[in-house]
Order: structure tokens, then sequence, then C-alpha cells
């Protein structure tokens, strides 16, 4: 065999000239390695075959091996270097004006109408994507937050003592230090002459902590497909965080908890449920309608459905009443209100939500959302937020269930009986009221719209442009305490209700750091999760409590029709 192999060298590479063996086999390898950079160059487009202008005798054009980058080659190459010179503008018109020839062959291979790339149109993509997301936590912004511990938060409270006009007695200090009137001892064993003892009240609170978070994902392929476009890593931790912080927000306000955590637990479905109708005003036809209600807690959160109750309709163009007769106690006054021709929940569908104890109904539908009806009113993993505690009255500084429009008699009544009973029982001066946008502007058209408010007046400003007109209440005057209660529209809020919030306390010496604290063993992580599958995995978590010390500092009104 190897003289075989000798002889095949000396035949290719020995020639006239009688070299020896080392001397064929170094002339092997440069042949070898010229092969290796032939086929190099013809994969890089540097070497191919083109057409020449000669035509052969059997009439096709004839080919030939040309040197230098073929068509496609160079087009790859164009398209490497403008990527790479994306935002230089002189250097992206150099290339384009060095495509030269090249720009008008592709366009002869490419068209809208080739049939091979049949629909093939340019896209002006920009980059990055535009992220049209509002982030708003006023709320979260302006809570404080401390370092928690363990797994639960507990703290003591004094809520009186004497002749702090709250639960405990206000009596005078006089006395006769000549007699004997005082007790003293466990049982009362002696007599002494001294003044009278004061009495406190106080409570111990324990609040279990609890877990947030959320996640997001990002698939190998939408990851590699989006290079040079969009950072959808970036993206997906940007989103996850904030999507946190303004599930948070929405915590803060409709948070429940179980009461086994020392939270408020569950809202009971409204009761007493009557109906009335009309034969005039509507377009439900004459049957027999059955109605159910539930309290919509706001944040996903809604109570079972009441019990049925049943309507009978004549004619054409009835309307259907329905009123909640009792309201749950922690509910927002705002409801659900599903309506069937089959008595049973399954048969009922979503008519309409409500703010208020009543609402009428002119149209029946067929097509709204059909529910469980069973109780969904708070979560055994979560906390109690502004509402769960201001609407539980052995916690709130005040509650009121309005149930009507906001007076426009005497607009902003409501609001000023609210701070005087606080202040009277609890020397309460909120800092600001939360509404939603329609509460805001139903305070202000009451305003505008009393003929009886001299004592406030609307500009009109003209400038260049026209005039500007309008007006809005930004604050109302505690007649208690003389300060101005800023009043401020929150885009997550209940409809129908008034939060009242003190953001600190008018008190010496309290050892509270602020009415309402966020408390946290954890504060906000982001965990970037080991890749388990073709999908890079984030999520955020934070541990911890929303800790109401001092709740009869704020406080809430809500069935606000008109807000």
């Amino acid at each position: 065999m190897s003289t075989l192999v000798a002889e095949k060298l000396k035949e290719f590479f020995g020639g006239d000239e009688g070299l020896n063996r080392t001397d064929q086999v170094e002339r092997l390898e440069l042949f070898k390695s010229a092969m290796a950079e032939s086929e190099a160059a013809t994969l890089e487009g540097r070497i191919h075959i083109g057409f020449g202008e000669s035509v052969r005798d059997d009439g096709r054009p004839s080919m030939h091996i040309r040197k230098g980058l073929s068509q496609q080659a160079a087009s790859e190459r164009f398209e490497r270097l403008e990527k790479s010179a994306a935002g230089n503008a002189a250097l992206m018109q150099d290339l384009q004006e060095l495509r030269g020839p090249l720009g008008v062959d592709i366009q002869k291979d490419w068209t809208s109408t080739n049939p091979i790339a049949s629909g093939l149109v340019p896209y002006d993509l920009e980059a990055p994507a535009k992220v049209l997301v509002p982030k708003y936590t006023p709320l979260r912004n302006t809570l404080p937050r401390i370092k928690g511990q363990g797994n639960a938060r507990q703290y003591k409270r004094i809520t009186s003592f004497t002749n702090s006009g709250q639960a405990s007695a206000s009596i005078l200090p006089f006395f006769n230090s000549d007699t004997q009137t005082s007790t003293w001892g466990p049982s009362g064993p002696l007599t002494l002459n001294r003044p009278q003892k004061i009495s406190y009240t106080g409570d111990n609170q324990s609040r279990a902590y609890v877990e947030l978070g959320f996640s997001d994902q990002v698939n190998f392929k939408a990851q590699f497909q989006s290079l040079g476009f969009e950072n959808l890593r970036a993206l997906s931790h940007t989103a996850v965080l904030w999507s946190s912080l303004m599930g948070e927000e929405r915590a803060i306000l409709f948070g429940r908890g179980a009461t086994g955590g020392g939270y408020k637990g569950i809202v009971a479905a409204p009761a007493g449920i009557t109906t009335g109708t009309a034969t005039t005003g509507g377009t439900i036809a004459a049957a027999t309608y059955y109605v159910y209600v539930r309290a919509n807690q706001g944040g996903g959160l809604v109570s079972a459905v009441s019990t049925v109750a049943s309507q009978v309709t004549t004619g054409a163009t009835s309307t259907i009443t329905v009123t909640v007769g009792t309201e749950p106690a922690g509910g927002l006054g705002y409801y659900d209100l599903y309506v069937g021709t089959t008595t049973g929940i399954a048969n009922a569908t979503y008519q309409t939500s409500f703010i208020g104890n009543t609402k009428t109904i002119t149209a029946y539908t067929t097509s709204g959302a059909v529910v469980a009806g069973t109780d969904a009113s708070f979560l055994t993993t979560g906390y109690d937020g502004f509402y769960a505690v201001q609407s539980d009255t052995a916690q709130t500084g005040y509650f009121l269930r309005a149930n009507a429009v906001l007076n426009t008699a005497n607009p902003g009544v409501e609001f000023e009986t609210a701070l005087t009973a606080m202040w009277t029982a609890n020397g309460a001066s909120p800092d600001e009221i939360w509404m939603t946008g329609a509460g805001v502007q139903a305070l202000s058209d009451a305003l505008r719209s009393n003929p009886s408010s001299n004592g406030y007046r609307t500009n009109l400003v003209s400038g260049d442009n026209g005039i500007t007109v309008g007006g809005m209440v930004r604050g109302i005057v505690n007649t208690a305490t003389g300060e101005i209660v800023d009043i401020k529209g929150h885009r997550y809020a209940q409809p129908g209700t008034a939060l009242f919030r003190s953001r600190s306390l008018p008190l010496t010496d309290s050892e509270v750091p602020a009415p309402v604290a966020m408390v946290n063993v954890q504060d906000y992580m982001a965990l970037d999760w080991p890749v388990i599958q073709f999908s890079y995995d984030v999520s955020t978590y934070w541990m911890g409590t929303m800790i109401h010390y001092a709740p009869e500092w704020s406080g809430l009104i809500v069935g606000i029709t008109n807000g």
C-alpha cells in the first residue's frame, strides 16, 4: 500500500524534476491548502460563477469563474455594515452610495410582484417598543416602609385614658386631702387620702406577614428574534417591577385578609333584597325575573350573591327597581346586579353595577357574564387595606353610607360633618380626601351650580386663543381646626367613596411613626430563576403587611351615587 501511495505522489507532484518524497509531500500539503482556500472563498462569495456576454453553440450564455464578491455576498456584506452603522447618518449615506448598481440587481431579483417573494414588502420598524403605560403609585409613595422581623407584627396600643375625650371617663380633678375617698389595692382593701385614680383603655394587635410578588417569562425564540430591536429581558424586568408596585398600590386600597391573620375576613352577601316595577319608561318584556345582588369590594374581591328576589312585569315597556335592604358590614356601597328569567344564579346574567342601595334598570340583557355567586370577598394570603379598615365601625374614625348624590344646596357639607366628628372624637385632623375623578368633578359641579354659593367665584380667563373656563375644588376648610384638607382624585378609587386620610398624628409622644405604615420582613427583590426550559423567568418577591396604627384618625364615606 505504501508503494502505491508513493507512486501516486510521484505521478501527481514529482513531475520531471525528480523531487524526493519530502518535497512531494510538501507539494501535496500546498495543494490541499489551496483547495481549502478555494472552498472558503466560494462559500464566502469571493469566487463565483458568472455569465459572460458570448453565447455557446447550444445558445446558452458562456459561464466563467469570477473572482470578487458575488451580488448576493455583496448584498449580505452591505446589510451587515448597515446594521453596524445604524445611528450614524453620514456613514449610512456613504454605504447607500457605494451600493451603486448592486441595488438595481437586487431590485430585479426581489420585487413585490416577484412570484417567489409575492407579498414581500418592507416594514419601517422603529426600536424600541413604545411603552404607553402610566406608572401610578401615589399612596405607596407616601407611606413609610419599616423593617419587620419574624412571622407577624405585634404591638400594643393605649387607646384612651381619663379626660382624653375618648372611651375613658371625663372627670374633674378636684378632691379634699382631709377625706379618705380613694381605694387602693387589688380588691380595694385600703381607703386613702388620695386624688381620684385615672383609667386606661388599650388593646393588643397582631398581624401576620403575607407574601407578595409577580412573575414574567421571556421564551428563547422571542428573545433571539427581538435582538437588534428590543431587549425583551430588560423590558420584562421593568414591566414586572412596575406591575408589582402598582399591584401594591391596589392592595393598599382594596386588600382584605383572613381573620386568622388578624384581618377583617368575609364580607357577607347583601340581604333584604326587594324589587318594584313600572310599566313605562323601559324596554323590559312581560315575564317573571329573578334578581341577585353581590357586594363589589374592588380589586376583584366580591361577596357571595344575595338570596333571590323575584319580580313580575307586564307589557313590553317595563322597568325593574332593585333595593338592598341590609347592606353588609364592611361593604363599600358598590354592587353588581344579576337578573334571569329562570331561578338560580347560574341562569342569571350580569346587568350593571351601581352605587348606593337602589338601582332601576330599563332594559334586560342575556349577553352579560354568568358567575358562580360564591364568596370571594377576602384573600387568605392578603392583608387589610384602607377600605377594609375604614369601613369597620369598630376601628374607623368616621363611617357614613351616603346613598345619595353630593349635597348641592350646601356643597361640601358631608365632608365638613365628617371632619367635625373626627375632631370631636379624637382631635383628628385629616390631611387629604381621596375620591374618584367623578367624585371630584361632582363636588366641583355642586359648588359651581349652586346659586347660593356667594363666597365662591368662577373666573373666565381671556387670552389670545379665546376664553378658558372651569374650576375645581382642590381643598376644603376643616371648620373645626381651620386647616385646609386637600381633595385628590385617585385612578383606582372605589366608585362612590371618599377616603379621609391622616398622614401624621397631632399627638406628642405617640410613639407612632405614621398612622399607617408598610412593615416588611423583606422589601422588594427581583429573582432571575435558573434556566430549566427554553425561557428566561423572573419574579418579584416581598414579605410584609400594612399596619394601621391609628385608624381612628381617618374615615370613609361610601355610597356617593354621583361619585
